[in-house]
């Protein structure tokens, strides 16, 4: 990729550098927005990842790592759909989805649906490059044409309105010749309606335009405070990205320490993270009837709404939340003490407040963040497995080798005199049982298994950690195992 700094010239005699304008927006589930549903589940309107890149031919400026972060690909960590308006690797004489209106309908109408949009764009400073047409005759003749629409609003199309020439649209040449309708900060903070959302403006010096997506509404609006080549770029979004979904650890996440040294500057609430996170689970190993589960998170959570904990070979109620960050609950069974159980706090029911956007994490299987949390962020699977009394038998369960792996792993496992029936099975980070390797009178003694990263239908499962758990008469034993692609 060249490096290099676009030049726009504009009609009106202007001569400004910029570079891609990208605009990242998450909605909020906090009080003063409607609360972030759970994707896929048929309700989730608010879980869409919106693209907008009318300028595709100058290259990646960072979509496909914002589509890692976001898409429900199964390698990905989110579980957004994915929804693109993406132009080729050359100008079209007339563009057909990078255009004023798309972009107008996206930052206008889909409120509700654009979980996440990115844009990229040329920028100058407060005027932003929507529509590009080619450097022909036939281009600026199209170019022209269009423009007249837009500003006599006879495009035709519903809920349109006409725009005001100059102040509210223009026309341009770009540096390479190509014919150019733009946006001006007056058009972002006339019709845009990004209630409660986080906007990254990627542009040179796009810092000028944080004031007018704050005044649209933005949760906090980011952006360069400088120019920038295309290298530079992609490498601020590249870790941007990386740093609020947690791969560079949890204390990245919030805007404030993940736009850190990244010559970029903000306009409102720097706390904004992707989504709640588990710091902490305090849960006993054994567990009886009368202790304590707490969980606690590291951004302010919405009390109104009180999580169920779920629990295997245990029963976990009276959840209740001690504070906005600290959640706790009481085991109710059994009498006696249990071994080896297991904990799952859904991240559906855990809504951040109104000063945090919360971008939903991917909950079958969890995804691997390096340092940071699960993707799943408050998905958080508790496994216990304690110590069993002398006086009671007990299995064991080696750890799977490789792991992690790609094809097969192999796991070796030993039974008591007198087991009984076996159990091994292998669970997702979920807690959905997806593959059973043994099931029935198994001998005493050692035994193994093998793997291969299918499900009990020969189907492949997607990378991610999954839980080998080996039960025998009402005694567990789990192992961690992580599937790479």
């Amino acid at each position: 990729m060249r490096s290099h700094r676009p030049r726009l010239h504009l009609d009106a005699g202007a001569l400004v550098s910029a570079t891609a304008l990208i605009v990242l927006v998450l909605l909020s589930c906090g009080a003063a927005a409607a609360p972030n549903r759970t994707p896929g589940d048929g309700s989730g309107g608010d879980h869409t990842a919106y693209v907008f890149a009318p300028a595709r031919f100058q290259a990646d400026r960072g979509e496909e790592e914002y589509r890692k972060h976001v898409s429900s690909d199964p390698n990905s960590g989110q579980q957004y759909s994915y929804i693109f308006y993406i132009e080729g690797t050359t100008p079209n004489p007339s563009p057909s989805t990078g255009t004023l209106s798309t972009f107008y309908d996206i930052i206008h109408n889909k409120t509700d649906s654009a979980g996440v949009l990115l844009i990229t764009s040329h920028g100058l400073q407060t005027d932003l490059a929507v529509e590009f047409y080619a450097a022909t005759a036939a281009g600026e003749s199209a170019r022209n044409a269009r423009f007249v629409q837009y500003v006599n609003g006879t495009t035709g199309i519903p809920g349109l309105p006409a725009f005001s020439s100059g102040t509210d649209i223009w026309t341009g040449v770009d540096e390479y010749g190509n014919y150019v309708i733009g946006v001006t900060e007056r058009f972002i903070r006339a019709y845009g309606l990004l209630t409660e959302t986080l906007v990254y403006v990627g542009s040179c010096y796009g810092a000028t335009l944080t004031d007018a997506f704050w005044w649209a509404d933005a949760r906090i609006a980011v952006g360069n405070t400088e120019a920038v080549t295309a290298a530079t770029q992609k490498f601020r979004v590249t870790t941007f990205f990386e740093r609020m979904d947690g791969k560079q650890g949890v204390g990245n996440r919030p805007v404030g320490r993940a736009m850190a040294g990244l010559g970029l500057a903000s306009n409102g609430t720097t706390r904004t993270t992707l989504a709640p996170v588990v710091t902490g689970v305090q849960a006993p190993c054994p567990i009886e009837a009368g202790d304590t589960i707490t969980y606690t998170f590291d951004t302010e959570c919405r009390t109104s709404v009180v999580p169920n904990i779920v629990g295997t070979s245990v029963v976990i109620e009276d959840e209740q939340w001690v504070d906005t960050t600290t959640l706790k609950g009481t085991c109710t069974s059994p009498e006696a003490e249990v071994y080896s159980y297991g904990l799952l706090l859904p991240w559906s029911d855990v809504w951040s407040v109104v000063n945090n956007a919360r971008l939903d994490g991917n909950n079958d299987p969890p995804q691997s963040n390096g340092e940071g949390p699960a993707h799943d962020d408050y998905t958080m699977f508790v496994d216990c497995t304690a110590s069993v009394p002398e006086d009671l038998v007990e299995p064991r369960l080696a750890n799977p080798s490789p792991n992690p792996f790609r094809s097969e792993t192999f796991v070796e496992y030993e039974l008591p005199s007198h087991p009984g029936p076996a159990s091994l099975a292998v669970y997702s980070g979920a807690g959905r049982l997806v593959r059973t390797l043994v099931d029935g009178d198994v001998g005493p003694g050692p035994h193994s298994a093998t793997w291969d990263g299918t499900d009990d239908t020969g189907r492949r499962l997607p990378s991610g950690v999954y839980f080998m758990r080996l039960t025998v008469g009402g005694v567990r034993r789990s192992g961690k195992v992580v599937l790479l692609e």
